[in-house]
């Protein structure tokens, strides 16, 4: 049997002791493979939360620096802001 990896052509002999060893290997590295990848998963999802929880307080952070806590409405900082910004203009 013939396979070509590359710009190469190898010569492959497949003996029973090989085709064996393939068959009994192959499914063990998928299980490696695929716990690998759920473990690598998990740490991606419990990450990617953990940025969305980190933007929601930054969020709101942002807005408690230019509004009053109790009321919501914009302070003289927030003002100060916008009148900066539309003078610019």
């Amino acid at each position: 049997m013939e396979s070509q990896s590359g710009p190469f052509e190898v010569d492959t002999d497949m003996t029973a002791e090989e085709a064996f060893h393939r068959k009994s290997i192959l499914p063990t590295e998928s299980v490696i493979a695929n716990l690998v990848l759920l473990a690598g998963g998990l740490a991606a999802v419990l990450f990617y939360c953990k940025m969305q929880d980190h933007r929601l307080i930054e969020k709101e952070v942002l807005f408690l620096a230019g509004h009053d806590s109790l009321t919501g409405i914009p302070n003289r900082q927030w003002l100060a802001a916008k009148v900066v910004g539309t003078m610019q203009q």
